[in-house]
């Protein structure tokens, strides 16, 4: 049986690791578990992979000597189904013994597989010694038995799907009894798990190869968009076959991944459940998302289209999931900000506060209180748990105007935003703002009708892209040129805190909000003019 994808684990204290081990199903009754843990003694990873490979090659020649020494039925293991002794060693090497009818031959060739099976886990451990300082290495020779022909188990996939979907809702999170997923991701996954069912529908859990693992990943690459353009499981698999043989319209790489993964999660489960001999997750490489994509800052071009003299002529109608407010105010305070789209979409108005000592009006970022729609708000990280001052421009516009029209609902969105079907506030107007038309949709984002690309490939493949989180990018590039030192401006953009960025907002008789006003204000965009853009006279052109 290969390794475990996790066949190292961390102690609950996150200290020592510790080896996993699977135990086989066929063994499980005698040995009265499916698993065995342990400890490797050291917190050093490298330390402790070398430590697992030992031990996954002791177990491993343990269990099929126990196995080889029980009377099984012959379907349990049919390589000794004609008098001979088939195996697998620890290189993932097959061998066939067989001394024929000569005297003694059941000692010769049991003694004659214990010195294969010696031989092969000697390698395997002087090769972990010599590559135990190269992951990338030590993980292939960890994979090594990915040759190895997959077992028989007659679990259908759709029943495996279907196990699988059980087994996930067990891993929400629940308070007070832990989890690992969110309520949210558990629900987006259902989806794409019905997608692999129906991909394998006619299939066994043990009929399926690495082989056709990797075919189906080559497809994947062209999947379309399911969600936008109703196609069928079946429409969209035949669809996708056809582009990867033209190589017309590939999937971005977070796409890709957001399929591929569920399926690898899938192969993980069936193999930590033992319905499969072979760790079939191991086929399936996901993308890395940064190495071809560059998310790029607005150039100053790009800041006079979006805020012009006439700011507000390609917003385009109001809808019931995308008010005229949140198309008016979010690109403002994105500008004026740096925050992140959801940090400002899950906004409600109680959220917007002043200080009384200072006068400082600013709003604040959290993860303890309910949003809008009564969910618990989200952040990124702990980092991102702030209150970001609210800049002078955005307050010359008009802000606290419209604030006062909100007064009377403070539970209220404070730009009209409803929950998306992911959970997300973000998600409608992300889409709005810098949605590329494709040859299945003619619709264009805002920056994209104002004139500005929002994804261009270039000549090697790689891709540059511009989008809500550009702001993101030209507000912490602005700052830079004010500060030089990324430590002093971290904290107001919710990165992670150093210690020279917590030196510098809490010694000195500034308090951290007076800090974070003085880092804003020095947002600045000089080439831009935004005194014809007013909240008020945009409500009166628009009777809002």
């Amino acid at each position: 049986m290969p390794m475990s994808r996790d066949f190292l684990v961390r102690s609950r204290h996150k200290s020592i690791w510790y080896v996993r081990i699977i135990v086989p199903k066929i063994l499980r009754s005698t040995v009265g578990k499916s698993e065995i843990r342990i400890s490797t003694r050291t917190s050093a990873k490298k330390q402790a992979k070398v430590i697992a490979l030992k031990c996954y090659v002791h177990y491993q020649e343990l269990f099929q000597d126990v196995i080889m020494s029980k009377k099984y039925d012959s379907d349990e293991i049919p390589e000794n189904a004609d008098g001979y002794i088939m195996f697998f060693d620890s290189m993932g090497r097959k061998h066939e013994v067989d001394f024929g009818n000569v005297p003694d031959a059941a000692e010769k060739e049991l003694e004659a597989v214990r010195k294969l099976k010696e031989k092969s886990a000697e390698e395997l451990i002087l090769l972990a010694e010599k590559f135990k300082d190269t992951p990338k290495i030590l993980k292939l020779i960890l994979n090594s038995q990915s040759d190895r022909p997959n077992g028989r188990s007659k679990l259908s996939f759709a029943d495996l799907t279907e196990s699988y979907k059980e087994y996930r809702k067990t891993q929400v999170k629940v308070p007070g009894r832990g989890g690992s997923i969110s309520s949210t991701t558990q629900k987006e996954e259902v989806g794409r798990i019905d997608f692999w069912k129906h991909v394998f529908s006619n299939k066994t859990i043990g009929e399926i190869s690495h082989k056709e693992i990797k075919s189906a990943l080559e497809w994947l690459n062209y999947l379309p968009a399911i969600h936008h353009t109703g196609l069928s499981f079946s429409e969209a698999i035949q669809l996708s076959k056809e582009n990867a043989k033209t190589h017309t319209q590939p999937a971005v790489p977070s796409t890709f991944n957001k399929w591929a993964s569920v399926l690898s999660q899938i192969l993980s489960y069936a193999f930590d459940k033992s319905h499969t001999e072979l760790d079939l997750s191991a086929s399936v490489k996901l993308k890395p998302i940064d190495a071809n994509k560059e998310v790029m800052s607005f150039t100053s071009d790009d800041l006079l289209k979006m805020f012009s003299a006439d700011y507000g002529m390609y917003f385009g109608n109001a809808s019931k999931r995308l008010s005229l407010e949140a198309k008016f105010w979010i690109p403002l305070f994105g500008l004026f900000t740096g925050c992140r789209i959801e940090e400002i979409a899950q906004l409600k108005v109680s959220d917007v506060d002043v200080d009384e000592e200072s006068g400082i009006e600013f709003f604040s970022i959290r993860n303890d209180q309910l949003g809008p729609d009564g969910k618990l708000q989200s952040t990124k990280n702990r980092s991102s748990i702030r209150p970001v001052p609210i800049h002078s421009t955005l307050l010359t516009i008009g802000f606290l105007d419209y604030l006062k029209e909100l007064k009377s609902e403070p539970g209220k969105s404070l730009f009209r935003l409803p929950m998306a079907s992911n959970q997300k506030y973000g998600k409608e107007f992300s889409k709005y703002f810098s949605r590329k038309p494709t040859s299945n949709s003619t619709s264009q984002g805002y920056i994209e009708r104002v004139g500005i690309e929002s994804k261009v490939t270039k000549d090697d493949g790689t891709f540059q892209s511009k989008s809500f989180h550009s702001f993101r990018h030209t507000v912490a590039t602005r700052l830079s040129k004010e500060f030089g030192n990324s430590s002093q401006f971290g904290y107001v953009l919710g990165h992670k805190e150093t210690g020279e960025t917590a030196a510098y907002i809490t010694h000195g008789p500034k308090d951290r909000l007076a800090v974070s006003k003085e880092i804003i204000e020095k947002i600045s965009f000089s080439e831009l003019d935004f005194s014809s853009i007013q909240w008020g006279k945009f409500k009166k052109a628009h009777s809002l």
